[in-house]
């Protein structure tokens, strides 16, 4: 498996707006309804332990475009 470098930002929901469009990818456990210009991923599954494998392999797909 390849490895893929991120940078990590944690914030709060009110303050992604401020790196939406600098930032490769939104994770959020907040439900969301604003339509931003970078990609967004629930990241409940990792709360809650369910589906954990998919997400992980969404965000990838993400990083990798």
């Amino acid at each position: 498996m390849s490895k893929t470098r991120a940078k990590i930002i944690q914030c709060t929901l009110n303050e992604v707006d401020g790196y939406d469009g600098d930032v490769d990818l939104i994770i959020t456990t907040m439900k969301i309804r604003k339509r931003y210009k970078s990609p967004s991923i629930s990241g409940s599954a990792y709360l809650s332990g369910i589906n954990e494998e998919e997400v992980t392999q969404q965000i990838l797909d993400v990083l990798k475009k």
